[in-house]
């Protein structure tokens, strides 16, 4: 049971290699080989790690959604208090550690790696999610046979549960901010403007580098009841960083919002 939930989180990454090639699984190895050949450190004053302590931080900042986003030091002292009483736990002589010998390095590992990387990225922290969730069970489990009467613990779990449950509400569970309404503004200009017409969304620069870059405009035009079509359509929207690219030659129509530009071709 821990081999199958350490393994569960990666299966999206596995269903995902199904159909675009074994770049989340196989890509790993030459991910960890590149990392391992620091190549800007070569340079004279240059280094690809960034400094130790602001990437700290910001681990504790991604970490802290999954724990207790209201607040930072609220979740960062609850998350090492839980590390601490699984470390204090393994300490004692209980014959059936193994699974939380391997909850420890679950948790751990990847965020050791994530410093020594030098930039922590929030798209990696989701492989800690389900520890996270196996390591407040856990906790909890243990307390009910410290702690009497078990209602103390259960009620103080609810209570910090409710308090996450009410706040994301509260924040539109974190993906409201000034890029979730340039995206919005841009989602609403294609739906208006493409009217009831078919249409393509193409991404360029930047944003075509990866297919998962623009998914976010496709799902708000989705839920806006008109989503681009996977077949060619004679309207196309080409979406690009405002930053990368020049004017636009025969463009029928032209919108900036912030960093994303649109426009449209026949």
């Amino acid at each position: 049971m821990s081999i199958f939930s350490f393994a569960f989180p990666w299966l999206p990454k596995i269903i995902y290699d199904f159909s675009h090639g074994p770049s989340q699984t196989l890509g790993y190895l030459a991910w960890v080989g590149h990392k391992l050949i620091p190549i800007g450190s070569l340079d004279i004053d240059k280094s690809i790690a960034g400094p130790i302590l602001p990437n700290i931080k910001l681990s504790f900042t991604f970490l802290a959604k999954a724990i207790f986003p209201s607040s930072l030091i609220v979740s960062s002292f609850v998350f090492l208090l839980l590390l601490l009483f699984l470390v204090l736990h393994l300490k004692t002589k209980e014959k059936k550690n193994g699974g939380a010998f391997l909850l420890l390095l679950w948790l751990v590992i990847p965020l050791v790696c994530f410093l020594i990387m030098g930039f922590p990225s929030e798209s990696y922290f989701p492989i800690l999610l389900p520890g996270i969730a196996f390591l407040f069970g856990f906790i909890l489990e243990k307390s009910t046979q410290i702690i009497k009467p078990v209602a103390l613990v259960f009620c103080a779990a609810v209570l910090f549960l409710s308090v996450n449950v009410v706040f994301l509400f509260k924040n539109d569970f974190l993906v409201s901010g000034d890029k979730y309404g340039e995206i919005k503004e841009t989602a609403e200009f294609i739906v208006k403007d493409a009217q009831d017409h078919n249409f393509n969304l193409i991404p360029l620069g930047s944003y075509a580098e990866f297919p998962g870059n623009i998914l976010n405009l496709v799902y708000l035009t989705q839920y806006l009841g008109h989503g681009p079509s996977n077949k060619k359509a004679k309207n196309s929207y080409f979406v690009y960083n405002s930053g990368e690219q020049g004017p636009i030659k025969n463009a029928l129509k032209v919108a900036w919002f912030g960093q994303m530009t649109i426009f449209r071709k026949k």
